[in-house]
């Protein structure tokens, strides 16, 4: 054996000793050794449709508060990432002076760590305009995310 070879073979093993060492993590977020990429990232879908009544305002719980959107016959909005607890809130409120029925269908989506979203709530009502006693001028919606 050549001392070429021999100097190859050894430097090839000294190579493969050192890229297999351990890659240190120093993302520690707490005392417990969690760290920030363990974390779930969640994702809200909101979705909102009527038929023969228009939507005149949907508002809708983000990861920075409430927000307030102009709508039209259906309405969908994806916010996030938010935590595990947070409040998926959303409520539709129907054109006034429109003077007819109309009905309603609201769902709310969640999404894990980019998994696709599911469907977690689906709320169906008629609403009216103007209000009336059995047929309401607004709905609404909440889900708690991770539950």
């Amino acid at each position: 054996m050549s001392k070429s070879y021999f100097l190859f073979i050894v430097c090839t093993a000294f190579l493969s000793l050192i890229s297999c060492s351990k890659a240190v993590n120093n993302n520690v977020d707490d005392e417990s050794g969690n760290n920030s990429s363990d974390k779930d990232h969640y994702y809200v879908k909101y979705i909102a449709n009527t038929s023969d009544i228009a939507i005149s305002e949907v508002i809708i719980n983000t990861e920075k508060g409430h927000l307030s959107l102009p709508g039209t016959g259906s309405f969908e909005e994806i916010i996030g990432p938010v935590e595990k607890g947070f409040e998926a809130f959303i409520e539709v409120i129907v054109k006034n002076g429109q003077y007819r029925n109309g009905s309603t269908q609201i769902e709310i989506y969640s999404s894990i760590n980019n998994e696709p979203f599911a469907l977690k709530l689906h709320e169906r009502g008629s609403l009216a305009s103007p209000p009336t006693d059995t047929h309401p001028g607004s709905m609404s919606a909440t889900y708690i995310v991770g539950e």
